[in-house]
């Protein structure tokens, strides 16, 4: 097997930063990813059904989703807490 045939991973990260809002990150990790799959789904975009034959192999390996609130998030959830009659840790989920 060539060196363009072993199973490969890819692996990338993305940020979104609203100034005085929150940040969110999104980060994913794909196994299974070979330059060979990636020159395929590039020769011939009008075919699906050959890019999900490609794609069969490949694998998420691990996806993470971060907020971090800088302030706006927080207002938000005090003002819900406000309307109905529970704590602001009861709107939130458990971490």
């Amino acid at each position: 097997m060539g060196p363009g045939n072993r199973n490969a991973g890819h692996s990338g990260t993305k940020k979104i930063d609203a100034q005085e809002a929150a940040s969110l990150s999104l980060s994913l990790s794909l196994g299974g990813v070979t330059r060979e799959v990636i020159a395929k789904l590039g020769d011939n975009p009008e075919e699906p059904e050959e890019a999900m034959a490609l794609l069969q192999n490949v694998a998420i390996e691990n996806a993470k989703i971060r907020l971090d609130d800088a302030s706006l998030t927080g207002r938000i959830l005090d003002q819900e807490a406000e309307k109905k009659p529970v704590s602001r840790s009861r709107t939130t989920c458990p971490g």
